[in-house]
């Protein structure tokens, strides 16, 4: 952007009396003009009045501006490109698709950079200003083997001079002087990759044009092989012409967080029902209910959201001695039921009890023992109402402990 020419015009265009009335004025000297922010890649916000000036600057409306948003610049015009290869049957035709552009150091001006099929690589300083300059050639970067071989034919073949070949070829003598030598001819037989690596970039250009909107996936399913060669060959210049993916607008669902809560009680509690009910003990803590209800993640991350769920799952959840407690009544009862003898060895098996548990629970189990060998029919009745009567586990283990300690005093200090 020359920014000193367009302040110009622009105070040109306005005037610095309305300028200043509208506290919009401009200076080519001030770094921190706004109309040199506003034509930047910039972050700032500005007035909508400088919108408007700027808008009706460049003689449009914010009606039609959002017109020209997917509006691109084309220095050289659009694709297909004229060939401008003497040598080659398609010269003056529209078979160019590969153009690469770049920016003059000196000038600042666009350079584009064209490249044919037939090996014919050429550039010229933009942009076009007339219908003629897409004729135009700046400098020649690589000839091709078209080129070269109609060379060889004018030469060496029907013997014509060089100053007739250059003619016919429309390149200076001295061109044709030297690339006319053998040598020159067997080290070219070296550049054949780079009119492959042409050719190649002119198939994948024209399946990109053929189908603008394909994904990179998708055109690589259709010339896997094409796909490849430029993977192993031209990787770069692959990643850079390819269709960018595009990037997905996801919408944040908020979460409501307090119906959740409620849903989530419920299925806990239903949950909770269901495990309690099973003939073999369960270990009721949050990773069992969350996996019985399919939302272990909910409860491990987002249980300070649900204020409900979390104190009835800390109210509910049974610690390892309680859920040990449980083994132990069932396996004392599983070995009743069964008309067999309720042995320490026994129990300890088939409660998965081991020697490190805490002292209670062996306590518990000794004593728990000791009353079907006494032939209490109703010990089981009796220990179960003492947690049938507490909802809180631990409390219903504190309040049996104090239980049986004001009984057997003795029993509980051993």
């Amino acid at each position: 952007m020359n920014q000193h020419k367009l302040a110009q015009q622009f105070k040109s265009f306005y005037g610095e009396e309305l300028l200043n009335i509208v506290q919009s004025s401009v200076s080519y000297e001030n770094s921190f003009c706004w109309l040199k922010s506003i034509t930047r890649k910039h972050r700032k916000a500005f007035h909508p009045v400088r919108h408007i000036l700027f808008i009706h600057f460049l003689s449009a409306s914010i009606d039609n501006f959002k017109d020209f948003l997917n509006i691109k610049y084309h220095p050289f015009g659009e694709a297909p490109f004229y060939c401008l290869n003497p040598a080659a049957v398609h010269y003056k035709e529209r078979v160019l698709f590969d153009l690469q552009i770049s920016i003059c150091k000196d000038t600042k001006r666009p350079v584009g950079t064209f490249s044919c099929s037939c090996g014919f690589i050429f550039s010229r300083r933009g942009p076009d200003e007339c219908p003629e300059d897409i004729f135009k050639i700046g400098r020649i970067k690589e000839f091709g083997y078209i080129w070269r071989d109609k060379l060889k034919q004018l030469v060496h073949h029907e013997k014509k001079s060089w100053n007739a070949a250059a003619k016919e070829l429309n390149c200076d003598i001295n061109t044709v002087k030297k690339y006319s030598s053998k040598r020159i001819f067997e080290e070219n037989q070296c550049n054949q990759e780079k009119v492959e690596i042409v050719h190649k970039r002119v198939e994948w250009l024209a399946l990109m044009k053929q189908y603008p909107e394909y994904s990179v996936t998708a055109l690589r399913r259709m010339a896997p092989a094409l796909y490849m060669w430029h993977y192993r060959n031209n990787l770069e210049w692959l990643k850079s012409t390819s269709p960018k993916q595009m990037v997905k607008n996801t919408t944040s669902k908020r979460v409501d967080w307090s119906k959740r809560d409620i849903q989530m009680l419920t299925d806990i509690k239903k949950a909770i029902i269901k495990l309690k009910a099973n003939d073999r003990p369960i270990f009721i803590n949050k990773s069992r209910i969350g996996k019985e209800i399919g939302c272990l993640s909910f409860i491990e991350k987002h249980l300070d959201k649900m204020p409900r769920t979390k104190e009835y799952l800390e109210y509910h959840v049974e610690s390892r001695e309680e859920f040990q407690i449980r083994r132990i009544i069932w396996a004392c009862r599983e070995l009743n039921e069964n008309s067999q003898d309720v042995k320490k060895w026994k129990v300890k098996r088939l409660a998965g009890i081991r020697e490190n548990v805490n002292k209670f629970v062996l306590i518990f189990m000794e004593k728990e023992i000791s009353k079907y060998k006494e032939g209490v029919q109703n010990a089981e009745n009796k220990t179960l109402a003492i947690f049938e009567r507490n909802s809180e586990p631990s409390m219903a283990w504190e309040c049996y402990i104090e239980e049986q300690s004001m009984v057997h005093t003795d029993w509980f200090y051993m």
